[in-house]
Formats: structure tokens, sequence, C-alpha cells
């Protein structure tokens, strides 16, 4: 019988050399489980990725939240600025008001007064003060009377209601105001309400 270590035999039935032994120790195949170089590089390689994909995701959702929250902000500030919006309009005629009221007080006290005297006098100069106070009130917020008795019609500012035959003015100009009209900063808020000229002398052939 042959000893328990037999020397290893060739094709041929002789030994075979290093070299050959050594090659096939390397053909073997491998071990269940164990992987190659390239197969491990691969693995970290995924491993990687995969780490760098749930950071990725991670900020996705922090950019998301800040986008809502900043919509969010966006919203709030849109209907602060209509409320205040709102407000500024709706009040805006306080300063014009709080001018008028020593106006109105003034009317009030002067039509108290004539209720217990005959003198017309006092209650027509009264009445003037109070007046002109509420004309000089109404230039300091921009209202300005148009001008029309005497210049040319002009059917930007002026309504003509009639047509007047008179020497006084030229033709085409007005001859009479019946009603003033008014401007807020430059804006005609009411034209004035007037009679132009048609002179004889121009309606003759």
């Amino acid at each position: 019988m042959p000893d328990a270590e037999q020397e290893t035999l060739g094709p041929q039935g002789g030994p075979k050399d290093a070299e050959t032994v050594q090659i096939a120790e390397t053909a073997k195949t491998p071990e269940p489980g164990s992987i190659s170089e390239g197969e491990r590089g691969l693995l970290d390689t995924i491993d990687a990725l995969k780490s760098e994909l749930g950071k990725n995701e991670e900020r996705i959702r922090e950019l998301e939240d800040l986008l809502l929250r900043g919509r969010a902000e966006l919203e709030n500030l849109r209907k602060r600025f209509q409320r205040e919006s709102q407000e500024a309009l709706k009040y805006a005629i306080d300063p014009f008001v709080r001018d008028l009221l020593p106006s109105i007080d003034n009317l009030e006290r002067t039509l108290e007064a004539a209720k217990g005297t005959d003198n017309s006098e006092a209650l027509v100069q009264g009445v003037a003060l109070t007046l002109g106070e509420l004309k000089r009130n109404l230039v300091k917020h921009g209202v300005q009377e148009v001008e029309s008795v005497g210049l040319a019609f002009d059917p930007r500012v002026h309504e003509a209601i009639e047509s007047q035959e008179t020497e006084e003015v030229p033709n085409g100009h007005v001859a009479k105001e019946y009603q003033k009209g008014y401007a807020l900063h430059g804006r005609l808020i009411r034209p004035a309400k007037v009679s132009v000229s048609a002179n004889k002398a121009v309606k003759e052939p």
C-alpha cells in the first residue's frame, strides 16, 4: 500500500513540479461566501453612493421645509400689507377732517348766536370768516378752485350750461359762473358750471 503522504503525480503518473502545483492551487474554486477584491471595491462604492444619497435626500427634505416656511411667511406678509393698505386708505382723510372740524364748530356757534339777535351783519361776518377758514384748509390739502370768469372756455375744466349774448367778454369766453369747479392736486374733481359768451356781432352775417 502507498504511504499516507503520497507524492503528487503528474499527468503521466510522474511527480508534479512546484509551479504546476501552485497554478492548480490558484485555480481552485473560491470558498462559499468569499469575494474578490474587485467585488469588494464595487460594494464599497455602492455603500458610499447610498450614504451620499441619504444625505441628499435629507438635504432635499430640509429645502422643502424651508420652501414651505418661505411661502407661508410670504403669504402672511401679503395679507399684512393688504390689511395695512386698507387701513391707510380708510383713514387717509383723517388730517383733512381734523382741519375741517374747527370750521364746523365756528358755523355752529355763529348759527347759535344768530338765534338771539337780529343783527344780520354779525351773522354775515361770522359766516364769511368761517368760509375763509374752510377755503384755506382746502388749499392746505391741495384743493384749488377752477378759474372761470373772463377766461376762454375750456371743456376740460368748464361745463357750459348756456350761451349768453354779451359784449363784456370776447366770444367763446366764460361770461358767468353758476357753480365753482375744484381740482385736487391738479386733477379735476368737479368742473365749473358756466355761461359762455356768444356776441351778436359774431352771430350776425
